[in-house]
């Protein structure tokens, strides 16, 4: 499934598109987000690495240069790319050095405060490189290296959502003594809070509480799937397997969302909260963890609540006071759209973008997403 990430990516190139701008995606293999790109009618520049290169470790700095950096240079200066937008440390750094070798402007798009703190010397190289950097958050602004401030090339601009492709929806009628649904998505990792949540489900039935639950994710690594069979033998051990479904992907994304009653985000860590905003401009209430990226979205007690992270029991209770009113759950979905509208559109980055250039030209922007490496 495309990430939260992504799924922004691909919301801001329709927005370019919309623009008249040129846009062309480049990653180092095929996947669902070159599928995406694909399905908008951007083309897809595939960057090949060779194969004992594409591991969990970053290759030699030199083998980095002469694999990725200077091929990809080489590239930007015959496609004339006017601007490179890089959506992690990585790409800012490997795509900054070939972007200055290119003479192409960088944005650099910095979504969780932790992005920074892995290693201060690496993201003021970031910092150097980038022509802008885009802060997702207060947290994220603050926690930039001084380089970024000093030359005053930081930009607040928190999630966005190109809300024209939604139209908010009303609650499906349950049907009888259908039980109401509630949804989450996730990576299979203790972080995602998937064990969290069904601790609270058993706390909702032992107070009398009951409601169906969609997990939605799939998992990539051993240790993944050992955390999904640990999570899903408790489900069995509290007598909630026929409440709980298990789903790998969802094709109809805007669809799956409404038809759940509420989302529900346990995380420990948020890296977009696209989720939360995808649910808002559909017109659900989401009851999150209060953690960076989504303290930001929701506004708690009006469009959502927000729980202490890791708390089954606060979790359970949010869950309770949203499931026995359905009144309150249909009006804080109404003003999260309405909060959307206002503070969440596309405008912002969209013009953000074009301020780099003093009026009209042709325009090419560049998506850069190559594997994830570990420096």
């Amino acid at each position: 499934m495309l990430d939260g990430a992504q799924r922004f990516l691909l919301d801001l190139a329709q927005g370019l598109l919309a623009h008249k701008w040129e846009v062309v995606g480049i990653t180092g293999a095929d996947g669902p987000l070159s599928a995406g790109f694909t399905a908008l009618n951007i083309p897809v520049h595939l960057l090949q690495l060779r194969p004992e290169t594409c591991g969990d470790q970053l290759p030699s700095w030199w083998n980095a240069c002469w694999l990725l950096v200077l091929p990809l240079a080489s590239w930007l200066r015959r496609q004339q790319v006017d601007v490179l937008y890089a959506n992690s440390p990585t790409t800012a750094l490997l795509g900054g050095w070939a972007a200055r070798l290119a003479g192409t402007r960088v944005i650099w798009r910095v979504h969780l405060a932790e992005e920074l703190a892995h290693s201060r010397l690496y993201s003021s190289w970031c910092a150097h490189l980038a022509t802008r950097i885009h802060a997702a958050s207060d947290s994220v602004q603050h926690s930039l290296p001084r380089a970024a401030q000093r030359y005053a090339r930081t930009r607040l601009l928190p999630p966005a959502i190109n809300i024209e492709r939604f139209s908010a929806m009303a609650p499906a009628p349950r049907k009888g003594r259908e039980l109401p649904l509630l949804g989450m998505v996730g990576c299979w990792r203790p972080s995602c809070g998937q064990e969290v949540l069904m601790r609270a489900v058993r706390l909702l039935q032992e107070g009398g509480r009951r409601a169906r639950v969609c997990l939605v994710g799939k998992t990539q690594t051993a240790e993944e799937e050992r955390y999904r069979a640990v999570v899903l033998s408790a489900v069995k051990a509290a007598g909630l397997s026929e409440r709980i479904k298990v789903r790998e992907t969802v094709d109809d994304w805007p669809a799956f969302i409404a038809s759940c009653d509420i989302i529900v985000i346990p995380t420990l860590r948020e890296t977009t909260g696209r989720l939360a905003l995808e649910a808002a401009v559909l017109g659900r209430p989401v009851i999150a963890s209060r953690v960076d990226n989504l303290n930001g979205i929701l506004e708690d007690g009006h469009t959502g609540l927000l729980v202490p992270p890791n708390h089954p029991q606060a979790l359970a209770d949010a869950l309770a006071l949203l499931l026995a009113s359905p009144a309150l759950r249909l009006q804080m979905g109404r003003q999260a759209r309405v909060r959307c509208e206002e503070h969440f559109r596309l405008d912002a980055i969209l013009t953000a973008i074009e301020s780099l250039f003093p009026g009209p030209e042709d325009k090419k922007v560049t998506w850069l997403n190559p594997p994830q490496w570990r420096l």
